[in-house]
């Protein structure tokens, strides 16, 4: 083999191992990027499961208090209308009372 040809060969070669280094430099690079973006994703995550979790519990509180309100208002409607049957039946009564004393004069 000639001297030219083993010179060509190295300088093939540097310039391969340069190339991976390069590479190699990248790749170190990219998944020290990779691993930043990737906690960064996961506390993003844990914040937003977070904020969630607060929302729904603050809506299963918020449904409590709106079922103890709806209790309290059906149960005042009950004591309006069974005021109001009463109320109906006494006017029935003294209309007919009413009715009673007009025919006999």
């Amino acid at each position: 083999m000639s001297d030219q040809f083993l010179k060509e060969l190295l300088e093939g070669q540097q310039l391969i191992i340069k190339t991976l280094q390069k590479h190699s430099e990248i790749l170190q690079k990219h998944s020290s990027q990779f691993n930043g973006l990737e906690n960064r994703v996961d506390k993003l995550e844990l914040r937003i499961e977070n904020e969630v979790i607060e929302k729904i519990r603050g809506i299963y509180e918020f449904r409590e208090v709106q079922t103890e309100v709806n209790e309290r208002i059906l149960a005042a409607l009950d004591r309006i209308e069974s005021k109001i049957e009463t109320h109906d039946i006494q006017i029935s009564i003294l209309d007919k009372t009413k009715s009673n004393k007009r025919k006999a004069k």
